[in-house]
């Protein structure tokens, strides 16, 4: 388990759209409807176990709107899975964020 704050994600199923997924785990982890998806990179990763296995996969990372004006309560999968959901202002981005996702922030952000 990784600790700090992370980008929303989860896992893609064999033949579901990449933007079907991201809008799905949105919903179910911060509860919120999504305007305006753009797909921004796509990063080839390798994950490799505790016990030495190893997998290659694809992280992609989208830019969005969310069309309520303020998040709602905690859903029901964020409560199962322990997540904290947040917003954040650029200059207040958490500098403690997992897998490169402050980078990945910063870098979208300025140039956007």
């Amino acid at each position: 388990m990784h600790t700090g704050w992370s980008l929303p994600g989860g896992t893609v199923e064999e033949g579901e759209d990449f933007s079907a997924a991201f809008r799905w785990e949105i919903i179910e982890e911060i509860g919120v409807s999504l305007d305006l998806v753009d797909l921004i990179e796509v990063e080839r990763k390798k994950f490799i176990s505790p016990q030495g296995e190893s997998f290659d996969f694809l992280l992609a990372v989208f830019e969005a709107r969310m069309r309520e004006e303020e998040l709602p309560g905690p859903t029901d999968d964020a409560i199962a899975e322990g997540l904290e959901i947040a917003l954040f202002y650029l200059a207040d981005i958490p500098s403690e964020m997992i897998l490169g996702d402050r980078q990945k922030l910063t870098h979208h952000l300025k140039a956007s």
